[in-house]
């Protein structure tokens, strides 16, 4: 929820916070985001199950993040991440890439 907050302090909206990769699933198939910021973990389920799975119906900008962003990266090595704790800025700059990388 911290996150969210942060998002709307910075301007964004956001359409929806999901716990579970399936709730993930479902909302980004609901309301086709510009941009889904996925936790590598989930409640049940991974972040990045979701995103695969998210991608295969909607391309769309994605950043994962993760405390373990060493790990993260052996998986996803051309993915944008985001490691936790994060400040503003490296949100910020990590929505920027996400969108860059997308439109390349």
């Amino acid at each position: 929820m911290l996150l969210a907050e942060m998002l709307e302090q910075m301007g964004h909206t956001v359409c929806g916070v999901a716990a579970t990769e399936q709730a993930a699933v479902a909302a980004a198939a609901a309301q086709l985001p510009d941009l889904i910021i996925a936790d590598a973990r989930l409640g049940h389920g991974s972040g990045l199950a979701a995103m695969s799975e998210i991608l295969r119906r909607h391309d769309v900008a994605h950043i994962f993040m993760s405390g373990d962003i060493l790990s993260l990266a052996e998986q996803r090595p051309d993915a944008v991440l985001l490691e936790k704790p994060f400040q503003q800025q490296d949100l910020e700059r990590g929505i920027r890439r996400a969108f860059d990388s997308k439109t390349i």
